[in-house]
């Protein structure tokens, strides 16, 4: 179990390819209620954040994420949102801006905003709950992106459920 309380920050840069920026793996529950920023200053590996187990970003958390080559957060586990995510604000956050495998939930409150991917903000392939959004997404908002979906072009690549 990991903490990042309110008021706390974790700054992550010059990470080299292959590598990760942030990983959270089993048997692990990460929370963040304070700051997360990947990739404000030089290069921060392939992956920005991979969840492998249960990670929250409650209320008052944000996370910021540029800089990554392939993914901004691949999840294969339970994510939930309720704080305020933002890939690619300031610089290339690679190919997806989300790779969801599992569950993605951006609740009441939760923003996702993804720009500055070169394929898709959102590809989900997620089961048995894909995504679930109750807050707000923003996809290509400041940049242009090739595609928000994969086949659809609307948001998620709809390879398991979206509600």
């Amino acid at each position: 179990t990991f903490n990042n309380a309110a008021g706390a920050a974790i700054n992550i840069d010059g990470i080299t390819a292959p590598g990760t920026a942030l990983r959270n793996s089993t048997p692990g529950v990460f929370t963040n209620a304070g700051m997360i920023t990947i990739g404000a200053i030089s290069a921060s590996g392939n992956l920005g954040i991979v969840n492998d187990k249960t990670f929250n970003n409650n209320a008052g958390g944000e996370i910021h994420i540029d800089r990554v080559a392939t993914s901004g957060i691949s999840n294969t586990n339970t994510f939930e949102n309720t704080g305020i995510i933002k890939i690619g604000t300031n610089a290339s956050a690679g190919t997806i801006g989300i790779d969801n495998q599992e569950s993605f939930f951006n609740n009441a409150g939760g923003a996702l905003h993804i720009d500055r991917v070169s394929n898709w903000g959102i590809h989900n392939s997620g089961s048995p709950w894909g995504i679930e959004n109750l807050g707000t997404i923003d996809i290509g908002e400041h940049a242009f992106l090739r595609a928000q979906l994969r086949r659809a072009g609307h948001g998620a690549d709809q390879d398991g459920d979206f509600h």
